[in-house]
């Protein structure tokens, strides 16, 4: 249960200082001590817990772009890692001055992400910037935040097959990227038009990425193709997430895809053995 006034106050508004923290069943702060809830097939299950009231605290700081500037405009987020994915909390904006405050923050560690949009007539992709923070029992201030240009991700594409041709008025072959932590799309990749950076295969089959952050699939997307195999240096990553996190570049992709298509056929019934329409 996450109640929805934690921090999500921007600027200088009322100051919250009393509020409910995240709660886990069975009525636990702590994602550790949480327990799971086993629902069977066609079962109704009820459950009751209560929420855990808490301080809640303010936190404050800058937010400056890779070179010095202040990063206005931009938005701050507070995100909570549960298990393997992250979920927000909140956040606020980018005063003009580079500061933010946020308000209403129960007590835990987070994570503080911000991402600058790509400036008008630039085909520079945005950036991206994170920091750890630890909120206890008192207010947070002085955090600080650079953003960087993010991760740019180089490789190529194998067909297995005769190559797509591209023709008038079809769209362009690209690799592109999927978040991991489904909860933060926005977080990662900032699109740009310029071709040499947004991922578009070139007739060698190479392609570029640039402003990447977090951790993301790579993702192809052809009619009549699907994706044999994705290596980095030779690794299989097919299935698993690329970390990009203080690393600014990845070079060695290679995604392999194939024509050889494999049809799957059959029929779905019920528990009482009647087929579904």
């Amino acid at each position: 249960a996450t109640p929805a006034s934690a921090a999500d106050c921007t600027g200088d508004p009322l100051v919250i200082t009393d509020g409910f923290a995240t709660t886990y069943h069975p009525g636990t702060v702590n994602p550790a001590d949480a327990q799971t809830v086993t629902v069977s097939l066609s079962e109704e299950t009820s459950i009751e817990f209560a929420i855990s009231t808490v301080r809640l605290m303010r936190v404050s700081g800058t937010v400056v772009h890779s070179q010095g500037r202040p990063a206005a405009g931009s938005f701050v987020s507070v995100m909570t890692r549960q298990g393997t994915s992250m979920s927000g909390s909140g956040g606020g904006l980018v005063s003009p001055d580079g500061t933010f405050t946020i308000n209403g923050v129960p007590p835990g560690e987070y994570a503080l992400e911000a991402r600058t949009d790509r400036r008008l007539g630039s085909t520079e992709a945005g950036e991206f910037g994170s920091t750890s923070i630890v909120v206890a029992d008192a207010e947070l201030t002085g955090v600080r935040i650079v953003t960087g240009k993010g991760t740019t991700v180089n490789g190529r594409v194998i067909f297995e097959g005769t190559p797509p041709r591209r023709s008038d008025g079809q769209p362009e072959l690209r690799v592109f990227t999927n978040p991991a932590d489904s909860s933060r799309p926005f977080m990662v990749g900032t699109f740009t038009l310029d071709p040499r950076s947004n991922g578009t295969i070139d007739e060698n089959g190479n392609f570029q990425l640039t402003g990447l952050s977090g951790r993301v699939f790579l993702q192809f997307s052809a009619t009549g193709w699907a994706i044999k195999s994705i290596t980095v240096d030779g690794e299989d990553v097919t299935d698993d997430p690329i970390d990009l996190a203080g690393r600014p570049f990845v070079a060695g992709v290679v995604i392999r895809v194939t024509d050889k298509l494999t049809q799957i056929s059959g029929q779905v019934s019920d528990s009482g053995g009647q087929r579904s329409r």
